[in-house]
């Protein structure tokens, strides 16, 4: 959490020792204005975030003076991040990871009530040395999750008018490209491959995914996995660690919050319950 109010008018300038991270950051209270390299800026509004990828790309806030500013943020190593979100990581944030690129992909998303609980808790949380360094950690993670969430969920929502009258090209495409994830779980293409393979561009068949299926490829595909799982759990005698596997998940915690999340306990719980 962090609280300024500048005397005068006040540049900050963002520039990480550790090249290659995610920055994101809410506004609470006040105002300021957030240039990028490219001269891009924006001027989030209280209760509004952004978040973008810094590579040795300086970020500078701009502050008025007299006017109090209250921001609550995080900075988290770009591997860490995909670390944590793994397979889950949605393809509106996917930018981030991708290891090709070097834009900052800013993203711009409003604040859910959730966030704010995090921030409360880190007011309030009466705790020192290394469980306080650790339940910041923990805060930073949900935050991100958050974060990526509520930016899928707006890239979701906002579709033009025209995805509703889908052409018949676009409704055989949106199809074919179904089919070919589920044919492919474990090793799925990704989105520019299956948008170029059916003919489309990847912000077309997301939104054409959405009109048709009311989803996002990202999230058909997850579905698909979990309920391919779900049927090897009902199926077969394979363990929770070679289900993951089979179901395109390279590691198993992320598979067991993922089954847990969608189908309300984890895949050995569901496995118990079978039997009996």
């Amino acid at each position: 959490m962090s609280r300024i109010i500048p005397a005068n008018d006040l540049s900050i300038m963002v520039e990480p020792a550790e090249k290659d991270r995610i920055i994101s950051s809410v506004l609470l209270k006040g105002s300021a204005a957030l240039t990028l390299k490219d001269e891009e800026t924006i001027m989030p509004e209280a209760d509004t975030g952004y978040a973008f990828r810094y590579q040795n790309n300086p970020a500078k806030f701009s502050l008025k003076a007299g006017t109090e500013v209250l921001t609550f943020g995080i900075s988290l190593p770009t591997n860490l991040y995909a670390q944590y979100l793994g397979d889950e990581i949605p393809d509106a944030v996917r930018c981030w990871i991708d290891q090709a690129s070097s834009e900052h992909h800013l993203k711009t998303f409003s604040a859910p009530n959730e966030l704010r609980a995090i921030f409360m808790g880190a007011e309030t949380a009466a705790l020192v040395g290394p469980l306080r360094r650790a339940y910041f950690e923990g805060a930073a993670l949900m935050y991100a999750s958050l974060v990526a969430n509520e930016i899928a969920k707006q890239d979701g929502d906002h579709l033009s008018s025209e995805i509703a009258h889908l052409t018949r090209h676009e409704i055989d495409a949106v199809q074919a490209a179904y089919e070919e994830l589920k044919r492919n779980l474990g090793n799925p293409p990704t989105l520019s491959q299956l948008a170029r393979g059916v003919g489309l561009t990847e912000k077309r068949i997301n939104h054409a995914f959405k009109a048709q299926f009311g989803t996002t490829v990202f999230e058909a595909l997850r579905k698909e996995r979990l309920e391919h799982a779900k049927r090897l759990l009902e199926e077969t005698d394979l363990v929770p660690k070679e289900i993951a596997w089979a179901s395109g998940y390279r590691h198993v915690s992320n598979f067991s919050n993922a089954f847990r999340r969608q189908f309300g306990c984890s895949p050995a719980k569901y496995k118990n319950h079978l039997k009996n």
